[in-house]
């Protein structure tokens, strides 16, 4: 027989002392306020004991749940410990300590300062960090507490922003509180300019007091900013929307675009003529009906409370446009008969695919395409208008027309004048009336005399019967290219009738509207007619002084001058008689009779 050996086995003993810890290594408290040093024990086996030591000034001091002026805790369950109502004598080093099975466990110091003594206001604060999101309100919380022999008479903050220090007052706008009866900070609106530190004043006649720093933090940023695409290409002509993405706190408060082209930048609002969107609700950016001078680099701007965000940029490229067309820039005068060259350049992408010109007189437009008579030009490869032969109907605004797939383009219009034509003639004077032998000229003016006039002559009109009247007839004088005005040294009561002045060119024969004369006898020259100016002809003249002077020698003199006359018109008139037939039935028709032409 013997000894039997079993396996061996492991014991373990788990736990260990308390740990402890107090998260905060300093404490500041005003005088007169309450105050807890806070202790977080870990152990295993559970602690059995808990209690504090204080060392100031050397000494040290053990302080349980019933030591004098604590107000709870420092127990098994609660070993944080609660100062009631703390003095300068409870300033020192704290250390709090737990007990188990395996042995004490110790925390590591912390200190406490007290501030003000008995006298002072005593200021404490429930926080001494905020963290608040970007306009939002905040509330700083600040307790006051005073004797009634020195009551407190001014509450007030100071505000450290970036080593600026600002004293915050109850008068102030944009803020509440701050006063004796409400001494809480309370800012309505919180920008990124109210981070920094706040440090809360109470004063009494015996000095003040003041709060442990508080520390403000402002939550919020400039808006972020970005577009979807970097490039756009888009057809003449189209729409185009850019889009723009923004988150944003605090919100936005204004969008805008900016378009940069060749070093030169334009902004872009809602208000911008040709665009859509750029607002809060949408930013992006639509272009309506692109055009090349929509090209350039684009970028998305917003801004808010805090600041302006920018997207990256993004460039648009519009592929082709309308015809840009440019012609003859000055004004045109030519004459009558040359040959016209207004020139027309087209540029053009995709290419012009029509050509043509348009017209306008008296408000009156026509349309001139390739082929139109008397033009040559006005095509794709020579959109120039030539015209072969100019006319005054050719006269007015002219423009050129290009077409290409995108549309129509078209110049600014220029002025075509073309001197001369068929003469322009005028009798100044409508109604003539004077007596028997007196001289009466019928005025004539001929305008517009180009190409140069070849010829003048008159018509009258008697009874139903024209006779042409020239410079070879007689009884008469003028009527030539220098003096077209019709001369009568001496009416006869037959001569009366409607007279009408012609002037020829190459062109052709412009007539003026007929003149009426009228002869009587017994009439003497009217100086208040029409043709008041024209009696006063030096021929009229001379021929009245040798009829004055025939008649002062022998009244019996004149009359047979005048008698003479008459029977001399009556005779010529009657041989033109026989020379030319006339329609006997037709009282509207008109005989055409040639005398001395």
């Amino acid at each position: 027989m013997g000894t039997g050996k079993s396996n061996p086995t492991f014991l373990k003993v788990l736990g260990d002392v308390p740990n402890v810890t107090i998260p905060d290594a300093e404490y500041i408290r005003g005088y007169g306020w309450d105050l807890t040093l806070e202790c977080i024990v870990d152990s295993f086996p559970r602690q059995y004991d808990v209690y504090w030591q204080k060392e100031s000034h050397g000494t040290v001091m053990n302080i349980t749940s019933s030591s004098t002026n604590v107000l709870y805790g420092s127990t098994v369950f609660l070993p944080s410990l609660t100062i009631r109502r703390v003095t300068t004598d409870d300033e020192g080093q704290y250390v709090c300590l737990a007990i188990n099975a395996f042995g004490t466990g110790k925390s590591n110091p912390t200190s406490l300062k007290v501030l003000g003594d008995s006298k002072y206001p005593v200021v404490n604060i429930e926080s001494n960090r905020y963290v608040v999101t970007y306009g939002s309100s905040l509330t700083v919380n600040c307790l006051v507490r005073s004797s009634e022999q020195d009551p407190v008479n001014e509450i007030y903050w100071k505000y450290n922003n970036k080593g600026i220090i600002t004293k915050i007052s109850e008068k102030m706008d944009g803020i509440s509180g701050s006063s004796i009866r409400t001494p809480s900070l309370t800012i309505l609106k919180v920008t990124s300019s109210e981070s920094g530190t706040y440090t809360c004043y109470a004063r009494n006649d015996i000095g003040t007091g003041q709060s442990r720093p508080i520390n403000v933090i402002v939550t919020g940023d400039v808006p972020t900013v970005y577009v979807k695409d970097t490039r756009y290409s888009i057809k003449y002509g189209e729409n185009v929307t850019i889009a723009c993405n923004i988150t944003s706190n605090p919100p936005i408060t204004n969008v805008y675009w900016e378009r940069e082209f060749n070093g030169t930048k334009n902004v872009i609002n809602s208000w911008t003529a040709g665009v859509q969107g750029v607002s809060l609700d949408a930013p992006s950016l639509t272009i309506v009906k692109t055009t090349t001078s929509n090209n350039g680099s684009y970028r998305c701007i917003a801004s808010n409370d805090v600041g302006i965000g920018y997207s990256e940029a993004t460039n648009l490229e519009v592929i082709g446009e309308l015809p840009y067309i440019s012609i003859t820039a000055d004004l045109l005068q030519v004459k009558y008969g040359e040959k016209v060259h207004i020139s027309c350049v087209v540029n053009a992408i995709p290419p012009a695919t029509e050509i043509y010109w348009e017209k306008e007189l008296n408000g009156i437009k026509y349309v001139i395409n390739t082929g139109t008579s008397g033009t040559e030009g006005i095509t794709v490869a020579n959109p120039s208008l030539i015209l072969i032969h100019a006319t005054d109907s050719d006269a007015g605004l002219y423009k050129c027309f290009a077409v290409n797939e995108f549309g129509m383009g078209y110049s600014s219009a220029i002025k075509l004048n073309v001197i001369g034509g068929i003469p322009d003639v005028d009798v100044p004077s409508m109604t003539h009336l004077t007596g028997i032998g007196y001289t009466i000229t019928l005025t004539c003016s001929i305008k517009n005399a180009f190409p140069a006039i070849s010829r003048v002559y008159w018509e009258r009109y008697i009874h139903g019967s024209i006779t042409r009247l020239s410079s070879a007839s007689i009884g008469i004088m003028g009527v030539t290219v220098d003096n077209p005005s019709l001369i009568i040294p001496m009416a006869m009561e037959s001569m009366t009738g409607e007279y009408t002045c012609l002037a020829v060119n190459s062109v052709g024969t412009g007539r003026s509207f007929p003149a009426k004369l009228t002869v009587k006898a017994g009439v003497t020259p009217d100086t208040n007619s029409d043709d008041s100016d024209d009696d006063t002809d030096n021929t009229d003249t001379v021929v009245n002084g040798i009829i004055g002077a025939v008649s002062a020698v022998a009244a019996v003199g004149s009359l047979v001058i005048a008698y003479w006359a008459y029977k001399r018109s009556k005779k010529q008139e009657d041989q033109e008689g026989n020379k030319y037939k006339t329609s006997s039935n037709d009282s509207k028709n008109t005989r055409i009779h040639k005398e001395n032409e």
